[in-house]
């Protein structure tokens, strides 16, 4: 029996919590709150934990590019080096990023991914180059993020990733030469909810 009651308590709890963070997050994007306080991240854990957003996508949105300007800022405070990258330097490449991340109507479908770099950046990632490339890559949908305008709005299929030892465009190349730092590679979180239903083969 006090297993059965604790249950409806242990629901309306994590209501409560839901129902706390989405008045935090909308006085946020109203501009009533400036800095970014442990719970407006923790907004961003949630959608990372769950795959799929239960906020409101402009206020989510502008939670996002501020944060991707704190954690980008905290970068290159920490190590100012940056690359260019067919011709292109960090503050082009950045400027583009957030101005796609800006222009979307609805929740990408790499939310999760995004979140994921967004609450724990240094998890996986120790300089801001390499942060950044990922990062752009769930904003933009292809390996690098200095391709041909026309290319990014038409979202075509990304480039395949050199294998290590081989050069592409000098990128590798560029990317070697930012000191190595060990890396903890998380594998992708998978949500039913975030990729949406899978389609079944059957045999006959």
């Amino acid at each position: 029996l006090k297993l059965m009651e604790s249950a409806p308590d242990s629901a309306a709890d994590e209501s409560g919590l839901h129902t706390a963070r989405i008045k935090i997050l909308e006085g946020f994007a109203n501009g009533k709150e400036q800095k970014l306080s442990p719970e407006l991240r923790e907004i961003l854990a949630d959608v990372a934990d769950c795959g799929a957003s239960r906020y409101a996508w402009k206020q989510l949105q502008t939670l996002i590019t501020r944060r991707l300007e704190d954690v980008v800022a905290a970068y290159r405070n920490k190590d100012a080096k940056t690359i260019e990258i067919d011709g292109e330097d960090f503050d082009t490449r950045y400027k583009r990023v957030m101005k796609f991340l800006q222009e979307f109507k609805e929740p990408p479908f790499t939310l999760q991914r995004m979140c994921e770099l967004l609450h724990e950046p240094e998890r996986y990632y120790r300089n801001t180059e390499k942060f950044f490339l990922a990062f752009s890559k769930t904003v933009c949908g292809i390996t690098y993020p200095a391709e041909h305008v026309s290319q990014l709005r038409r979202r075509e299929p990304p480039k395949k990733i050199p294998k290590r030892g081989f050069k592409s465009n000098g990128i590798d190349e560029k990317l070697e030469n930012i000191p190595a730092v060990e890396e903890k590679q998380e594998p992708l979180k998978s949500s039913s909810a975030a990729t949406g239903p899978q389609k079944m083969e059957t045999t006959a």
